[in-house]
């Protein structure tokens, strides 16, 4: 019973203890003139904020040696900074609000950050550090132009409900999980580099521009949209569907690999940049743009289809691999054995409509890999294409195409030529004349869905 008695006034005194820690907090606003953080004249009431006083800044405060505080708010009117030309180092145990002016002056000031963050203004100061154990979280109205966003290892997780915008940033997550809890969120980073990030959300934009790259960093969602210019550097993995708007292409400093795990589509630029870019690619293709870089890899387990809509091309080295270990290979394309494929990897340098088909691997004889369909995009290719000569025409017909709007004439001096000229498009009829021109001429048609 006494023992209980202890247990009980152990737990009141520590309670009263916290109550008389929470009742000495205070929320310290600086005056309209500001000044320096450890000058009592520098805030209302000449109290100089403490480790667990709330600060509201109302105008410009230089941040001195030893500085701390909970929570701080940084009103419209207010700027913080480093005090005159020497580094400092603002310790924040609570959240940042800053409605108002982040910056460096003259040398750097750095913010270590225990709560959330919530940029409505502009913050430029040179380093800015999460540091806290448990969920942080971000808010941001206004772009991030710090030079350094740093989340420190000891952090769980980084949590967003706005789109997040940074301007010359280094960001470094320290291999941290940075979560969007809001449909198509727009990461966007103008300059310097993303990297050792985990991302998750639903429905992810990332734009990229200003020769910013990502490196050693994972992108999970169920559908990713590239913009800009991104740049990958070693250590990529994209976690589901991605969609190139724009264009993607390797740092430039090295040959580089990126893996998507998942579908690829490309409506803009998939390139080599100085080195050379390799894809590898677990899910579906479709490319309705330029892809010209250096290496793409099929590698997925289940079957993947490749559509080439309009006669586009992968105009560089493809290789399909089998996926299955064996001693002996042989490939087959519409069910016909393709003679010398006889590795595990079929090799192209490049994909075109002539390559249209249905490939699978045999190992040792009896096993069948999975099925790589090459294809136009859900339309039949047209048959019984015949070409004759009327006089000085040339007159080319085939079938009708089930569901397609029009059909586009193709040209070019060699059969296997990775450079096709588009003789016509908009074809409406199943019948289509030229006139006769000196040297050799092959065609191909395609049928174009609306």
């Amino acid at each position: 019973m006494k023992k209980s008695n202890v247990i009980y006034s152990f737990i009141i005194v520590i309670a009263f203890i916290f109550f008389i820690t929470n009742l000495n907090a205070l929320t310290i606003h600086s005056t309209p003139e500001g000044g320096t953080w450890n000058d009592e004249n520098t805030w209302v009431g000449n109290i100089i904020p403490t480790a667990n006083d709330d600060v509201v800044i109302n105008g410009p405060v230089g941040v001195t040696a030893g500085a701390a505080c909970n929570n701080i708010l940084i009103n419209p009117t207010g700027t913080l900074k480093n005090h005159q030309t020497n580094h400092q180092t603002l310790q924040v145990n609570g959240n940042v609000t800053n409605n108002g002016i982040i910056r460096n002056n003259v040398s750097a000031l750095t913010l270590n950050i225990s709560g959330d963050v919530s940029n409505n203004g502009i913050w430029s100061n040179s380093n800015t550090t999460l540091i806290g154990n448990g969920v942080q979280h971000l808010s941001f109205t206004e772009v991030f132009s710090g030079n350094q966003f740093i989340i420190s290892d000891t952090t769980g997780l980084i949590t967003s409900d706005t789109d997040i915008q940074f301007i010359n940033t280094n960001i470094d997550f320290n291999g941290e999980q940075l979560r969007f809890q809001q449909d198509n969120a727009l990461l966007s980073i103008n300059g310097n580099y993303l990297q050792d990030a985990q991302i998750i959300g639903n429905n992810i934009v990332l734009n990229m521009t200003g020769e910013a790259y990502i490196g050693y960093s994972t992108i999970e969602t169920e559908n990713l949209e590239l913009t800009g210019v991104l740049q990958v550097w070693n250590g990529v993995v994209f976690e589901g569907n991605i969609t190139v708007t724009d264009t993607l292409q390797n740092r430039s400093v090295n040959h580089l690999t990126l893996q998507v795990n998942g579908n690829v589509t490309n409506n803009g630029i998939i390139r080599n940049n100085v080195s050379a870019l390799t894809l590898n690619i677990s899910g579906d293709v479709i490319n309705n743009g330029v892809w010209t870089n250096s290496t793409t890899n099929i590698i997925g387990t289940v079957d993947q289809e490749i559509v080439l809509f309009d006669g586009q091309s992968i105009n560089n080295q493809v290789k399909f691999h089998a996926m299955i270990s064996g001693n002996s290979y042989q490939w087959f394309k519409d069910g016909e054995e393709i003679e010398g494929a006889t590795s595990s990897i079929l090799e192209f340098d490049s994909l075109t409509v002539q390559d249209y088909g249905s490939y699978v691997c045999e190992i040792d004889g009896t096993i069948l890999s999975r099925e790589i369909e090459i294809n136009s995009g859900g339309l039949e290719k047209p048959e019984n294409i015949s070409i004759s000569i009327v006089g000085n025409t040339v007159v080319i017909s085939w079938n009708v195409v089930e569901n397609a709007a029009s059909y586009k004439i193709y040209s070019s001096n060699e059969p296997y030529s990775e450079t096709w000229i588009l003789e016509q498009e908009g074809i409406t009829d199943t019948t289509w004349s030229q006139q006769i021109v000196d040297g050799k001429k092959f065609y191909y048609v395609t049928a174009v869905s609306d």
